[in-house]
């Protein structure tokens, strides 16, 4: 490889000339605005919808221009780009429009519509094990050197650079100049290119980089001046999962940027959902930082005109309502999973359905051991549950009925087993069951459902609540098993 440019060499003339080369091939895409975002924030704001450009990321515009520039005896030889999923896609768009075949290293656990989509663009894929500590740097330098390729970075390029500094360019063009700037954080392309855009076009502008707390390698080295590394960032959002920052878009990020804050994932899930449902754009989790940094209110930005880049919308529906919280159970409880080779990359909290051990993987078996004592009610309910007759019995005073009942028996005789979450024996304590069911689908506090070896204390169905006496004969001498309440 060539030794590193200096920053200077990604100027504002070439972010020009980049948006010239993308003139007719990339989407011009639209600013969208939201009165309610606008009443919320205090700000006037406008998004910048790149998860509307072709191939549903801004990489597009980075990888294309990148390409564009080569000569011909290097479109020849062809291209290797290393990406966890947006820039793998843009590289392979890219090169079928350019008619340049192109290699993608992709990490083993990358998002399967943005492996489905690379190769349906035609480019060859090669996989790696993130998980396990393998170089995706390293894979794609041997197959450049044994190829003869040219290696396509996905940030730390110039022609990248200066490729995604168009986002920022067309948004100031379309509705002026702006008072402060939120991009979306990884290895800092878009960030570095977005600020040089920006500083040219709107004078006085403060741009902000967004980052994932998870993952806030930008952040660290912004705060230290010095180039930082987070080995193994562990956040939903997939693209921003860098471990440092470049050694081109370091110095442009501490030249051009004026701050960069984190954001939770907690708050990343929030700021897609608003986008999602109020704005009706369908942002991925990477795409929303930029959101979510204006949300989180750090800075003040009442009366500004604010922009926002929203990065990209490949989102894998199929993964995301895999991992989305049961009815009841905060976001807040499910946090990364630490086996390396779960296929699942989110966990819940197992305290939270009544079992006294810390973490355990929804792919794991104590976490389906312990699903399965929960799942029963679903096609076997308790009748009191859904009867009319029995909405307002003393047992269970907050009992409704269902009206998507095919019966509805005049008392409660489901006799289901359950299974016991101290002991694992079985349950048929009819009571327990309901009160299970409801606790389920509102989140309260969970009873505790003993075995038939011992007696269970009532089960109130008001709070789903048991009295302290209740236990098993497999939970430990001496006391109960304490069950916390779903985090809020």
């Amino acid at each position: 490889m060539n030794d590193a440019p200096s920053p200077a060499s990604v100027t504002y003339a070439d972010i020009e000339a980049a948006a010239e080369r993308l003139e007719g091939v990339a989407h011009r895409t639209p600013v969208a605005t939201s009165r309610q975002f606008d009443e919320l924030t205090g700000a006037e704001a406008y998004f910048k919808c790149e998860n509307l450009q072709r191939m549903g990321a801004f990489k597009f515009r980075g990888a294309y221009n990148a390409l564009a520039t080569l000569d011909p005896a290097a479109r020849g030889r062809g291209v290797v780009a290393f990406s966890s999923g947006n820039h793998a896609q843009a590289v392979a768009l890219a090169g079928q429009l350019l008619g340049i075949r192109a290699t993608i290293v992709m990490p083993a656990d990358a998002p399967a519509v943005k492996v489905a989509a690379t190769r349906g663009y035609g480019a060859e894929i090669m996989t790696y094990d993130r998980a396990g500590g393998e170089s995706r740097e390293a894979v794609a330098a041997r197959v450049a050197r044994d190829s003869g390729a040219s290696l396509i970075p996905p940030f730390d390029h110039p022609a990248v650079i200066a490729g995604q500094g168009t986002a920022a360019k067309e948004l100031i063009e379309d509705i002026g100049p702006l008072d402060a700037l939120y991009v979306c954080c990884g290895g800092a392309g878009l960030l570095s290119g977005c600020a040089i855009a920006a500083t040219a076009l709107s004078p006085g502008i403060h741009v902000i980089g967004v980052e994932p707390a998870a993952g806030d390698d930008v952040a660290r080295s912004f705060r230290s001046r010095s180039m930082q590394r987070v080995e193994d960032p562990r956040t939903i959002a997939d693209g921003a999962r860098t471990q440092s920052p470049g050694l081109i878009t370091l110095p442009l990020v501490l030249r051009h940027v004026h701050d960069v804050i984190t954001v939770t994932d907690a708050q990343i899930v929030e700021a897609m959902r608003f986008l999602w449902e109020r704005m009706k754009l369908v942002v991925e989790p990477t795409g929303a930082l930029a959101t979510a940094g204006v949300l989180d209110r750090r800075a003040d930005v009442r009366g500004r005109r604010v922009g926002i880049i929203l990065s990209g919308g490949n989102v894998d529906l199929k993964a995301r309502s895999r991992r989305t919280p049961p009815t009841g159970i905060s976001s807040s409880a499910w946090r990364p999973c630490s086996r390396s080779t779960c296929a699942f990359p989110f966990s819940a909290s197992t305290r939270s359905f009544g079992v006294p051990s810390r973490r355990a993987c929804v792919g794991s078996a104590a976490f389906r051991s312990i699903a399965a004592a929960t799942t029963a009610w679903s096609a076997t309910r308790c009748a009191v549950s859904r009867s009319p007759r029995n909405a307002s019995s003393r047992s269970h005073p907050r009992a409704r009925a269902s009206p998507s009942s095919t019966s509805s028996p005049a008392s409660c005789t489901s006799r289901a087993p359950r299974e016991c979450r101290s002991c694992s024996r079985a349950s048929t304590t009819p009571r327990a069951a309901c009160a299970l069911a409801r606790w389920w689908r509102r989140g309260r506090t969970s009873p505790r459902i003993s075995c038939a070896s011992k007696r269970s204390s009532p089960v109130s169905g008001a709070t789903g609540r048991a009295d302290s006496r209740s236990w098993c004969r497999g939970a430990p001498k001496g006391g109960t098993r304490d069950v916390a309440p779903p985090a809020r």
